[in-house]
């Protein structure tokens, strides 16, 4: 039996922390083959002689990068998603964007009607779109022991 792809979508500044390597572990624990973009985008920085995005942001660059995303988006079963809140490590740090990209590779993820799972404490709407009222956690325990974010009822 084969293992399902599942593109592990989150934000740059979060790429190297012990929250990230968690969800790793437990993405194998449940058999997952992981996609990660980072990971995978260190051959296209080699090829243009860089270390990360930002030190050599340039179109070329940046369009290889995006592609190499989206080609592994669409090769995955599953995307989980993790948006932190901005935290101390995110306003230490030069400022950039937090999570646009993380939020477009949700959003074709979902045109590419890919299972969604979304990490997140921020209550953004794209979320009860994006990911089913079931499949969206606020941390990272939540997700681990598959206990969903509970939305308030419409209230008039």
């Amino acid at each position: 039996m084969s293992k399902l792809r599942c593109y592990f979508a989150h934000p740059y500044h979060y790429k190297d922390t012990d929250d990230k390597y968690r969800i790793i572990e437990e993405m194998i624990s449940r058999r997952f083959e992981i996609l990660d973009p980072f990971k995978e985008e260190k051959k296209t920085l080699e090829k243009f002689g860089v270390t990360d995005y930002f030190s050599g942001e340039s179109y070329e660059l940046a369009r290889a990068i995006w592609t190499q995303c989206l080609g592994l988006i669409s090769s995955a079963q599953i995307v989980v998603a993790w948006i932190p809140s901005i935290d101390e490590l995110f306003l230490s740090k030069k400022a950039m964007y937090h999570t646009i990209g993380t939020a477009e590779e949700i959003a074709y993820a979902y045109e590419k009607g890919k299972f969604i799972q979304i990490i997140s404490p921020i209550h953004h709407p794209s979320f009860a779109v994006y990911a089913s009222d079931k499949q969206y956690f606020e941390t990272i325990h939540e997700w681990t022991w598959h206990k969903h974010y509970i939305w308030r009822k419409y209230k008039k």
